[in-house]
């Protein structure tokens, strides 16, 4: 356990420092890997707070990107034009956001159904939560940054 919070704590400071966002999206990753090769993490709980760690990282970053993208929509530019499509798009990234949490619990709830009732059920949801989480970074990246 001790060694998830290092491990989580190193992660985090790594999210607030000037890198770009694959460069701390490796972190997180580099991080998972050696949290699960701990000989202390090579049980079922052990690998569950490494994804939870995992997790919660993304979820972290996941929230500092989206923060600066809404930002970014409310800044003004002076021109109404772009003002105003950039307030009806804020407000499709918050109703897409609202139902993209609802679908990541619901899928991700589904993702463990391999193991329905048994130890790895939950192992396999946290890994799959992470992964969404994941994978809406790089689309809010893609979306929004590039």
């Amino acid at each position: 356990m001790k060694q998830i919070l290092i491990i989580a704590a190193l992660t985090l400071a790594s999210l607030q420092s000037f890198a770009g966002l694959s460069e701390k999206m490796d972190a997180i990753e580099k991080a998972g890997v050696a949290c699960l090769d701990n000989p202390d993490n090579y049980s079922t709980i052990g690998m569950k707070e490494c994804e939870g760690a995992r997790y919660g990282s993304y979820d972290e970053l996941l929230n500092i990107e989206y923060n600066k993208i809404v930002k970014n929509l409310k800044k003004k530019t002076g021109d109404s034009y772009t003002d105003d499509g950039n307030k009806v798009i804020l407000g499709r990234l918050i109703e897409a956001e609202r139902a993209w949490v609802i679908f990541r619990d619901s899928n991700t709830m589904l993702s463990g159904i391999g193991n329905f009732g048994g130890t790895l059920e939950g192992l396999e949801i946290i890994s799959a939560r992470a992964n969404m989480v994941r994978d809406r970074i790089l689309e809010l990246d893609q979306l929004f940054n590039r």
